[in-house]
């Protein structure tokens, strides 16, 4: 796995805050929930889909992708894109969708609409946008399975765009109508403000000391 680029600090800091944050969130196995609300190379914001993510007890994650109604009826999962920080390199992609599908697990992807980000690993969906397509793929249950991959490890780093958007995750989205002339976006699940962060970890502290 290639190293990461030195990031400034306060965004490790806060990298590893969000992390500790949603770990504690995390308690008895429940899936920690992220909005895809930004668009990577607009910056505009709307709700467009969630991301759900949960540790298993052996060391791997499993994620829930859905899209909703706001990207056109027709919108269709290409790729998802994610860092880790940690050696522990993820070796492959379960699909735990009912109806069997080719999911591919790519380091050092090229990022689809990027807008300047780079990220460590890609899961490809396939291109349900062509005509050779898969069909429209609107939610993704899947599992990669790694050697102790962790959510902080999932969370303590993040990309950023030309523009500044700093992102944990992105998704990148074929048959789309969200803007003329446009059939693809990336949206993105963005890094909370710092003072978000201080309030939630706040917040989640009783939560915690209970889960223990």
């Amino acid at each position: 796995m290639r190293k990461l680029p030195m990031r400034p600090p306060g965004r490790r800091i806060l990298g590893l805050v969000c992390a500790l944050v949603l770990a504690s969130a995390a308690g008895g196995a429940q899936a920690v929930p992220f909005l895809l609300n930004v668009e990577l190379d607009t910056g505009a914001t709307d709700s467009w889909g969630t991301l759900e993510v949960e540790e298993t007890a052996a060391g791997s994650l499993l994620f829930e992708i859905h899209l909703n109604d706001a990207l056109g009826p027709d919108a269709d999962l290409h790729k998802f894109y994610f860092n880790l920080a940690c050696d522990a390199v993820a070796t492959d992609v379960v699909t735990l969708d009912a109806v069997e599908r080719d999911y591919k697990l790519r380091a050092d992807p090229p990022v689809n609409g990027g807008a300047g980000t780079d990220f460590d690993y890609a899961v490809s969906f396939g291109n349900g946008a062509g005509r050779r397509g898969n069909g429209i793929l609107p939610d993704a249950h899947f599992e990669i399975l790694g050697q102790n991959l962790d959510l902080a490890a999932l969370t303590s780093t993040f990309s950023t765009s030309a523009s500044g958007i700093a992102a944990f995750f992105a998704v990148h989205v074929q048959g789309t109508e969200t803007y003329l002339g446009a059939d693809s976006e990336t949206v993105v699940a963005t890094v909370p403000e710092p003072g978000t962060v201080l309030l939630l970890a706040l917040g989640l502290i009783p939560l915690a000391l209970r889960l223990r």
